[in-house]
């Protein structure tokens, strides 16, 4: 079976191939631990397994006629060489075997150039600057770098130094390692000397941040998580036994089944002990959602195999959402006989709601409501995998279309009104002022720009944009939302300048002193983000006095409440690249990969009314009352809007001005 880039659905910059694998180089994270965000990596996919795999951070790869070897040009402008030792006999590592998987690195910046080999290796764990790896006679080794200077040593176990391993996870805080015979999971600080034997066997292992994660050998099964705390490690989470898979996130999260034929019991109150049912733990507050839901590990031919259900980053980053097949006959003891012919009343089985309890349906958990939302049936022939998005890991991309089981949250509930893509059964779904809209008739679970999200529930189905800004909440989302003509040129109010003109403390265009008459329309939003990157997203429309040249004038904008400034900026002229007569932008590639400061400026002119649309990022969290007012300024004209009530909005406050 061959494979093709375009199954991937991943962004690359430059790629090689031969029969056997592709070598590529992406910016979107698809492999777990992949924490280096929108810098670029390079991964190998083989054709065979389908199977993508994360080299390290580089650009400019070159794979082997045999697709065993793949050369690559790091991030210091060292070409580097992953592969198998490039020819027989030669021992580079110095073990005495000349059949090692070695890593090396060449140095191009000496005269000559020297080849550094860090060592053999048959499984390496790579998180940042640190770097686990189990050597061919079972010892973990730990590179270290930092800057241009790398440290490798070998990791003992306390007590018994001559132990062995048979598998290493790490992160940039701490390394674990699976022991041969005892199977004791045996952890240490990356810097550390020496691991310390936990004293529990287990049958798989994972590490993030601070936290070594595994389930204990034999059945039944529990979850089990360590913390590194104050250098040495402490139990802080032991589940109920029958666990047999899980999934961990990279904020800290982990999601697991338990199997009631491990667990001998009932767990989702069907009266069959027959099932697997989804829990979901934070590590570092040990809050544990037990979902009652059943769940299938996807084995489709479409799925990786690797990912039984999916985690994606939910909210700030500080939650999760958890995708996850459930069998509906599964749900309800009583419907499983039932078949094609099981009628729906009376039992929870028909999940989507079309008479039957026999399908596979695709849900969804939000761990920070506990609310499951049903989002479609699965196509056993589906051609991807129906469970992957961006930020879960792994591959993704076309997909099937399948019935829509929800409605989308909407100002209205006309069906000609653009909803929203937050779904939903009822109102109590939907943020305040929404209402619960008729469900879409289709809902298409392929993802043509590989965002992560369904074209269905995308509003640019076409663009890559993951976060669906749409600062305007028409429905189009801010990457592909191009306003044209008259129906974007509304009236806005007019003012001479952005300043305290009388000195009593409000901005001429709202101190009731002023004649100025707030007017437009648009919609703004702020979401909170991480510390100090939060979002600023402005689209409004006004009507100028005197006609602007954004090219020769100084633009600004400032967001304010009774507390004083929350945002401001300021862009001197010459800025702008004009596009066209009519469109001018202004974009700062720096300030969005680093969310601070102001990220993109597009200014459109049609019939003298000016669309402003705007992306800023900043320490936003001095945004804590509703009534703020917003300034925009080109020259001597501005928009400002009147003191208005914001409303909260998920993570955020929003506002729609008339």
């Amino acid at each position: 079976m061959t494979s093709t880039l375009e199954d991937i659905h991943a962004e690359s910059f430059d790629a090689d191939v031969c029969s056997t694998a592709v070598a590529f180089t992406s910016p979107v994270s698809l492999t777990p631990g992949d924490t280096r965000g929108a810098d670029p990596d390079v991964h190998i996919r083989d054709h065979l397994t389908r199977l993508v795999q994360r080299v390290d951070g580089g650009t400019a790869p070159a794979l082997s006629a045999d697709g065993t070897t793949v050369a690559y040009v790091a991030p210091d402008n060292r070409l580097l060489r992953y592969g198998p030792d490039p020819a027989a006999g030669l021992d580079l590592d110095g073990n005495g075997s000349s059949r090692d998987l070695v890593l090396a690195a060449l140095d191009l910046g000496t005269r000559p150039p020297v080849l550094e080999v860090v060592g053999a290796a048959q499984q390496v764990a790579v998180a940042g600057g640190t770097a686990a790896l189990l050597e061919p006679d079972g010892t973990v080794a730990v590179r270290i770098c930092a800057g241009q200077s790398c440290e490798v040593a070998t990791r003992a176990v306390a007590g018994d130094p001559s132990a062995r391993a048979k598998a290493v996870a790490a992160s940039e805080e701490v390394v674990c390692a699976l022991l041969e015979g005892s199977g004791h999971v045996a952890c240490g600080p990356a810097a550390a000397a020496e691991l310390s034997d936990l004293g529990m066997a287990a049958e798989s292992l994972a590490v993030v941040g601070r936290f070594a994660v595994f389930t204990t050998a034999g059945v039944p099964a529990r979850l089990e998580a360590f913390a590194l705390t104050g250098g040495a490690f402490a139990p802080v989470f032991t589940g109920a036994p029958g666990t047999r898979r899980f999934i961990v996130s990279d904020n800290g999260f982990v999601a697991f089944d338990r199997c009631e034929l491990d667990a001998d019991a009932d767990l989702n109150g069907d009266g069959i002990e027959d099932e697997c049912a989804l829990d979901v733990v934070e590590l570092a507050s040990g809050r544990l959602v037990e979902t009652g839901s059943t769940v299938l590990p996807c084995t489709l031919e479409a799925c990786d195999r690797r990912f039984p259900w999916r985690v994606f980053p939910s909210g700030r980053g500080d939650s999760v959402k958890v995708r996850f097949l459930t069998l509906e006959c599964q749900e309800d003891g009583s419907c499983a006989a039932c078949g094609e012919g099981c009628p729906p009343e009376g039992r929870r089985c028909d999940l989507d709601l079309d008479g039957f309890c026999s399908h596979i349906v695709v849900n969804e958990l939000e761990f920070e409501n506990s609310a499951i939302v049903t989002l479609a049936a699965l196509d056993e022939n589906v051609s991807s995998d129906p469970l992957a998005g961006a930020g879960s890991g792994g591959l993704f991309g076309d997909g099937a279309v399948f019935p829509s089981l929800v409605g989308r949250c909407d100002v209205d509930d006309d069906p000609a009104t653009e909803p929203t893509t937050i779904p939903c059964r009822s109102e109590v779904d939907c943020p305040a002022g929404l209402v619960c809209g008729p469900p879409f008739s289709v809902l298409a679970l392929n993802d043509d720009d590989g965002n992560g999200i369904f074209d269905g529930l995308d509003n640019c189905p076409d663009t890559f944009n993951p976060d669906q800004e749409d600062a305007d909440g028409d429905g189009v989302g801010d990457g592909c939302d191009v306003c044209q003509g008259d129906s974007c040129a509304v009236s806005g109010e007019v003012c001479t300048d952005l300043v305290d003109g009388d000195g009593d403390g409000l901005v001429d265009c709202a101190d009731p002193d002023c004649a100025c008459v707030a007017a437009g329309r648009g919609r703004a939003a702020i979401r909170f983000q991480q510390p100090s990157h939060d979002r600023l997203m402005v689209k409004v429309s006004f009507e100028p006095a005197t006609p602007v040249d954004p090219l020769h004038e100084t633009t600004t904008f400032r967001l304010s409440n009774a507390d004083g400034t929350i945002a401001q900026a300021t862009l001197p002229a010459g800025m702008f690249k004009a596009i066209g007569e009519s469109r001018f932008l202004f974009r700062d590639a720096q300030a969005a990969r680093n969310r601070s400061g102001l990220a993109r400026l597009e200014l459109q002119i049609s019939d003298g009314a000016i669309t402003w649309q705007m992306k800023f990022y900043g320490d936003l969290s001095q945004a804590t009352l509703p009534v703020m007012t917003l300034q925009l300024g080109i020259g001597d004209d501005a928009f400002v809007s009147e003191d208005a009530q914001w409303r909260r909005a998920g993570t955020g406050w929003s506002i729609r001005l008339h």
